[in-house]
Parts: structure tokens; sequence; C-alpha cells
């Protein structure tokens, strides 16, 4: 039976910002090791407000985001002069020193690459909270490794899934791991049917960079090289606007999300007979601008009694939110199914 050295940081509340959630929960499972306390929001501007509102010790703050990217989000964070001065810890793929500068005019503390390593986030703690309680203890290995088997045999059977290096990320814990794969699995949905939808608006290729590059930090995180590889090239070539390879590309790489994602969802039921996508459980985050620019589509809609678009939207929406919110597009979607249109407009406006 191994013995393993980590480090405990109790007392330590962080904030972890990423507009993608299994980026989000890779990172949260990484912290929680350390008995750290973690909240997690999907935004730049969400983080501004949950600094404004608590108080955290450290921030973890993605730089590419939607909207608002992670040094404008520093820099209004900054702003809010704060007795207590938040670390903030810059995540990026690509570090260079033009980036790093920028990040260190924003009020950046500190930059890590990802994907993130255990190890990396620990000495990050131990640089930053000298002074806190961190004390050294050991863990049984046999303990850490509970379901790990059963959880190789079901997804080391997908040739490109890198099992070992997807549990290197989350301490090694089968019960993040599979958290993390479900999450993918709706992500990699969602972005594979935005793509889609970009394609055949046949609108700029620059409206489906953000997909790819949320495409290739999930793959990084599961430690599927080919697939975030090729998310990269995309992510590039919409930057560059090269129509023509993308043009040419595209489909088999839509093919290859498709046969990944079945091949997941294959091997998670393997490994737990009671997995399902069902409404209850789905989560299908959206930025900001997309779930205002739903929000306002059924207002719409709903003012003017037009059942046809409503199923369609009232679905979108009940995905892309959690907790109370959940409950509330719950409450609306079953008074659309019963064609009450003014009393689901009322709920509507009660939420805003």
């Amino acid at each position: 039976m191994g013995i393993e050295t980590a480090f405990r940081a109790e007392g330590i509340k962080a904030l972890v910002v990423d507009d993608n959630e299994v980026n989000t929960m890779v990172v949260a499972s990484m912290l929680e090791q350390f008995s750290i306390s973690v909240t997690e929001v999907y935004s730049g501007k969400a983080a501004i407000e949950k600094e404004r509102l608590e108080e955290f010790d450290i921030i973890f703050m993605d730089y590419l985001m939607p909207e608002m990217n992670g040094i404008e989000a520093t820099e209004e964070i900054r702003k809010l002069g704060k007795a207590k001065r938040p670390i903030i810890v810059a995540l990026t793929a690509n570090e260079t020193n033009e980036l790093k500068g920028r990040f260190k005019q924003a009020g950046v503390d500190d930059v890590m690459v990802k994907p993130l390593e255990l190890e990396a986030v620990c000495h990050i703690l131990q640089k930053w909270f000298p002074d806190k309680t961190i004390e050294s203890f050991a863990f049984s290995m046999e303990e850490k490794d509970s379901g790990k088997k059963a959880l190789l045999e079901a997804f080391s059977k997908i040739e490109e899934l890198d099992v070992e290096k997807g549990l290197s990320h989350l301490a090694n814990s089968a019960n993040n791991y599979i958290k993390v794969i479900k999450a993918a699995v709706d992500n990699i949905h969602s972005e594979r049917n935005r793509i889609s939808m970009y394609q055949d608006s046949q609108v700029q290729v620059t409206s489906m960079k953000n997909c790819f590059h949320s495409l290739k930090g999930v793959f990084l995180n599961l430690g599927v090289s080919r697939l975030s590889n090729q998310s990269q090239l995309f992510e590039l070539a919409c930057g560059n606007q090269e129509e023509e390879y993308i043009r040419k590309s595209l489909e088999g790489y839509l093919q290859d999300l498709e046969d990944f994602t079945i091949q997941l969802e294959e091997a998670l039921l393997e490994y737990d007979a009671t997995y399902t996508k069902s409404r209850s459980e789905r989560y299908i985050p959206m930025n900001e601008a997309e779930f205002a620019e739903c929000v306002e589509e059924l207002k719409y809609y709903l003012s003017r009694y037009e059942f046809n678009y409503l199923p369609e939207l009232t679905e979108k929406l009940v995905y892309a939110t959690k907790g109370e919110e959940r409950d509330k597009m719950n409450q609306i979607a079953k008074q659309v199914q019963c064609f009450q249109y003014e009393e689901a407009l009322k709920i509507l406006q009660q939420m805003e």
C-alpha cells in the first residue's frame, strides 16, 4: 500500500472562473484535495459580482472567455479596492512574455499554464500562503484508488482517451473523473451543435472560435491529444479566417466529435448502469449574451402565443440553469406545455 504526501490548507476560500464547466470542475477538484472551500462561476462579470459580495483568498481566473476576458475581469476586481486583496492566478493555454506583461499590468499575481497539474497547484498554494495552516499529512493510495479499477476497465477501451492522464488532473479520484466525463459529454454535444448552427447559417468563421477553444480545453483535461490538437487548429484557423481549411476539414471533425461522445456514453453506461442523460441531470451552460438572447426570445414568443418556438427555447434554458433558477425554468416549461403563456411570462419576469 503506497503513501503520498499532500498539503491541507483549511480556511482558504477560492474562486474559480472559467466559461467552461469541465475546466472549473477540474480546478475545483484539485483545490478540494487541500480542504479549500471552492466557488465556481462561469464568466468574468459573475466573478466581479462574487468578489463584490464575498471575500476570497485566491482567484483562479481563465484568460480567454467571451464578452469579458480574464485581464478585463481582473482590472475590474482590482478597481473594487477591497481591504482584503485576493491573490489572482491567471490560467492560460499559451504563456508568452507579452501576455505575462499584460497580466501583470492588470493586477494578476501569478500565471499557470493549462492543463493544470496537482503538484503545480500545490506549489502555488505554498508560495502565496506560507503563513496559513498548511499541514503535511499522509493518506493511503488504496483509498484514492477506490473505483479506479472498474473505471479503467470501462474507459480504457476508448483508444484516444488517456485515462491515467485525466485522473492525474483530478487527484486520482474516480468519482471526480466520472463527474467531469458526464459534464464533458454535454459540453461536447453543446459545442458541436453550436458549430453546426454556425456552419448552416454561413456566418463569419470567427464566430466559431470560442467553440473550438472550449473543446480544446475539454480534451486537454481529459487527456485526448488528437482532438485537442484538432480543436486548436480550428481555433487558429478561425482567428486567421482560413475559410478554405475550415470548409474542407469541418465535416470530418464534427463526425470525430460525434463518434467520441458515443464511445464516452457507452463507457459511462458500462461503468454506471444508472447513467442517463435525463432532463433533471443534464447541464449545458451558455454565456451571458446567449442566455439573455434566449430569455428575450422566450418573452417575445410567449407574449404572442407562438407555440412552435416555445418548447425548444424553454428546453435550452432549463439545461442552461441550475438550482433555484432551474426550478423556475421547469415551472415555465410546465406552463408552456399547458398553454398557460401569461403565467409562464409572469414567472419569467419575476426571475429578472
